[in-house]
């Protein structure tokens, strides 16, 4: 819930984080707003945080690939503008 409010990010997030902005071309401040008010949201309802710990982690896994998926493209592209 404090991460909510300090505006925190996990780490494990960073890497996927380019991916996810790169296919939902969301930019503005308005999306980490609502992403922390769901991380105070998780916080102050302990018996969803932990229906969310009971998904299987194949579902974060695809999540997480949609995301590799389109920085895997982005850097193809910049491969290709650079001439290699």
């Amino acid at each position: 819930m404090l991460g909510g409010c300090l505006g925190l990010i996990p780490f494990g997030t960073f890497a996927s984080s380019i991916g996810f902005l790169e296919n939902t071309k969301v930019l503005r401040r308005a999306a980490l707003l609502a992403g922390a008010l769901m991380f105070i949201i998780v916080g102050v309802f302990p018996s969803l945080s932990g229906w969310l710990a009971k998904l299987p982690l194949t579902v974060g896994n695809a999540v997480l690939f949609a995301a590799y998926l389109q920085m895997f493209g982005t850097a193809i592209r910049t491969f290709q503008g650079a001439g290699i």
